[in-house]
């Protein structure tokens, strides 16, 4: 490949603190606090990706039906950079999405980079990527149970960011648009009503492998997630496609079940990681699950996974959307949220996942750069009903915690008031939704019901199961429980893959701590996840699935908006969980880091990242 050019990119400065080298272990707590990190000049200009060219782009918020193609000669646009602003609350950003990056990218879909300012470390030094260079650490929230598409979800928490640099996505959602884009994809195309979608793969992309990308391997890797074994909420995202059709080596015909407008955001997920499957066949899913190396067509393949400690990745040389600039990705997990803030402030991480308000705070503050995403129900208490002898699948025992807890009064206690309680399934105005209203705190209500449940025959007992970063939240939900004459037992010793596999997996669980975790682009998608046939609760309810076949089917945001409402007032009746708080995803940035990538739900492409000196 030829020499290119990045584009002007994040100042140079390291930040506060030297960064270990490329063998270097992160600490997992780092003691004392140092200064905080640098803030870019007011002047910095935020460099989108490669834009579709000659199509209308669909809209996440109105999925109204326009063809969406990627064109090899799109223009590229610039919109400010944004910063927390000094002394604001993270509040202030609830709408949507906030970027707070100045981004300039080095690879495009087209294999070529715009001339510009901007010094890349080592290698990429002048813009030439011919030869990446320098290590980028992040610090996660969890380490990934696998690194295949059909064991890990697609989200920030726990491998979304890793599997995506080694699968790439389909579609991509754009956060300042809010509109999906073709990634991989050329082009995504729907009929009138929406129940027949064609996708078109760009000519040309291989695997790892050097077997060609084919729309094959697309129906391959979708059947799989379909597949009864897929444990994952996965799988209800890819159920409403009952038939795929292969019309030749790059063109797919997707059919659905029922008209969706928003169906892009499916292929902007885990359903649009595309796997081999020559690779796949050759090894046991546990193997291929730790080395998915040529069964990828993202920028980079895997050098080192070690389970419960570190992801390492290095760049591929013949990526189709160009060398990457960065040669090597770690991820380390850091689930404490001050600890994580703790070590980027020292420069041991480039990149950090928070998703503690208190923190947050502390980080906006401070002026550190970042990207902004809320995920609505992203902390909520779900409640067991696969087990009728469970007193979770009593509605009076949930209608009564429901009651019992006071979110705004947890908030206080766990985050000083800094972040974003919710009772209603959707916390935040995002897209085409505003907040809805979930049961109001009432307690003397809540003890009415637990009385009813006592007198027919329940002891009062009930367990909660949580992740041991949530243990302050746990301790205030059982205390509002508990005063309303619960007796709740907790157990807050698990990890979060822990926690997931009991609740998901198992079921064995009563009460637990969980997050739905959707944002704009994802709301039905992540909503049909929790509480549809597949959800990880047990509920069951026709009235529950007519409202979310209401909301698939919208396509105007005032549809949309009436849609939600409906699936909010059947929820206020059959509480298939308890919203504690609308969860702010923060991926906080140094200043030496550019060309960052974003899509749904707070997941970072690194195929334009570069590295300033």
């Amino acid at each position: 490949m030829g020499q290119r050019s990045a584009r002007r990119g994040m100042s140079a400065g390291l930040g506060p603190g030297a960064r270990p080298g490329a063998g270097a272990q992160l600490e997992a707590a780092v003691a004392g606090r140092s200064a905080p990190a640098k803030r870019l000049g007011a002047g910095a200009q935020l460099e989108a990706s490669a834009r579709p060219g000659a199509g209308a782009r669909l809209g996440a918020g109105t999925g109204l039906g326009a063809d969406v193609q990627a064109g090899a000669g799109a223009e590229r646009r610039s919109a400010p950079a944004r910063r927390f602003g000094a002394g604001r609350r993270l509040g202030a950003l609830a709408a949507g999405l906030a970027l707070a990056l100045t981004a300039a990218a080095c690879g495009s879909g087209d294999g070529d980079r715009n001339d510009g300012a901007g010094d890349a470390t080592d290698g990429a030094a002048g813009g030439d990527c011919t030869e990446p260079s320098g290590t980028l650490t992040m610090g996660t929230y969890a380490p990934p149970p696998g690194l295949d598409p059909k064991v890990m979800g697609g989200g920030v928490i726990a491998g979304g960011v890793e599997t995506a640099a080694i699968f790439d996505r389909l579609m991509r959602y754009d956060p300042e648009t809010a509109e999906f884009e073709p990634h991989v994809a050329e082009s995504l195309e729907p009929n009138d009503d929406y129940t027949r979608w064609t996708l078109v793969l760009r000519d040309g992309i291989e695997f790892g492998n050097g077997d060609p990308l084919t729309a094959e391997a697309v129906r391959y890797s979708i059947e799989r997630l379909q597949a009864e074994d897929n444990p994952t909420q996965s799988r209800s995202s890819v159920l409403p496609i009952e038939d795929m059709e292969v019309v030749d080596d790059r063109t797919l015909e997707l059919t659905l079940s029922h008209p969706w407008p928003g169906f892009p955001a499916v292929l902007a997920d885990e359903g649009g990681m595309v796997v081999n499957p020559a690779v796949v066949e050759a090894q046991s899913p546990e193997d291929f699950a730790l080395d998915p190396n040529g069964a990828g067509v993202g920028p980079y393949e895997v050098e080192r996974f070690a389970p419960d400690d570190e992801v390492v990745l290095v760049a591929k040389d013949d990526y189709w959307g160009g060398t990457p600039c960065i040669e090597r990705l770690r991820f380390v997990a850091v689930p404490d949220a001050e600890d994580a803030y703790d070590a980027f402030r020292t420069g041991e991480l480039d990149l950090a996942l928070v998703r503690n308000p208190r923190v947050i705070a502390e980080a906006e503050a401070g002026g550190v750069e970042s990207f902004v995403n809320h995920q609505n129900s992203g902390e909520v208490i779900v409640a067991n009903q696969f087990d009728d002898s469970l007193p979770t699948a009593d509605v009076r025992v949930r209608r009564a915690a429901a009651y019992a807890i006071d979110q705004e009064a947890i908030d206080e206690r766990i985050n000083e008031g800094t972040g974003t309680p919710s009772s209603g399934i959707v916390g935040v105005d995002a897209g085409p939704f505003t907040a809805t209203e979930g049961l109001p705190h009432d307690p003397d209500r809540a003890r009415q019901l637990v009385d009813e449940a006592r007198a027919d025959g329940w002891d009062g007992r009930v367990s909660l199961v949580c992740d041991a970063a949530r243990g302050d939240q746990t301790l205030a939900v059982a205390a509002q429980l508990d005063a309303v004459g619960f007796e709740v037992e907790t157990d807050i010793t698990l990890t979060i893959n822990d926690l997931i596999e009991r609740v998901r997996a198992n079921h064995n669980y009563e009460l637990a701590c969980w997050g739905f975790n959707y944002d704009a682009s994802t709301t039905w998608v992540r909503l049909f996840t929790a509480v549809g046939p597949e959800g990880p609760t047990g509920y069951r309810s026709a009235e529950m699935d007519a409202a979310l076949a209401d909301l698939q089917a919208a396509a105007t945001p005032e549809e949309q908006q009436a849609a939600v409402e409906a699936v909010q007032d059947v929820w206020n009746e059959d509480v298939p969980a308890v919203p504690l708080a609308a969860t702010p995803e923060v991926i906080l940035v140094q200043d030496r880091v550019g060309g960052l990538v974003f899509t749904s739900k707070t997941v970072v492409l690194f195929h334009e990242a570069f590295l300033t000196e």
